[in-house]
């Protein structure tokens, strides 16, 4: 009697007052859930940031430490000694393989060099001490780019006989000796016709 004199007071129904009391329980329960879960959120959400500032922080003085300290060992603290060593070991046989080429190379440049030099520096020799004597070459189109005719004394001279031409006045020349000048399709005729006059 006491509920339906309340009701009737309220001009509420039974149900309606029901139907409040479940949803404003309702709403509490998912409410409280919903708080906590933003405060797990929260709770969470500050933990990833502080681990992401210690990582950040530990990185930030790796490469502080990186760029300080240049050696091997305190660059790669955190490896085995064992690596290191193979590491270091195998770039300085990289570098001392290069630096060996590098010094045969150069040598072999050197040496092609040189004997370049001395072939040239030769044949320019050759050419001053030719002028000098007062040889000359003849500039002749029909014999190519190559010069083999020299002119020496007034005479014409073939290229293997002008570096010789001095040793004859050395030689024991009579006044009746026969200079027999030949070319090979024609000398035997030459010679027998120096003959048959001679005698």
């Amino acid at each position: 009697m006491c509920w339906a004199n309340l009701f009737s007071a309220l001009n509420l129904s039974p149900g309606c007052f029901l139907n409040g009391f479940l949803t404003s329980k309702f709403y509490l329960a998912v409410g409280g859930r919903l708080s906590s879960f933003h405060q797990g959120n929260v709770l969470i959400h500050d933990t990833y940031l502080a681990h992401k500032n210690q990582s950040f922080i530990k990185r930030r003085r790796l490469l502080q430490n990186t760029l300080s300290d240049r050696k091997a060992g305190q660059l790669f603290a955190n490896l085995p000694i064992v690596n290191i060593k193979r590491f270091v070991s195998h770039q300085q046989t990289t570098d001392q393989n290069r630096k060996r080429i590098l010094t045969y190379a150069t040598y072999f440049s050197c040496a092609v060099g040189a004997v370049l030099l001395t072939v040239i520096g030769a044949k320019e020799y050759k050419k001053l001490t030719r002028r000098a004597r007062g040889i000359e070459q003849i500039a002749e189109p029909l014999l190519g780019r190559r010069k083999y005719l020299y002119k020496y004394r007034g005479y014409i001279y073939d290229e293997y006989i002008v570096d010789h031409v001095d040793k004859i006045h050395h030689f024991e020349i009579q006044e009746d000796d026969v200079w027999v000048l030949s070319y090979p399709k024609a000398g035997l005729n030459l010679i027998k016709f120096v003959n048959s006059t001679s005698r």
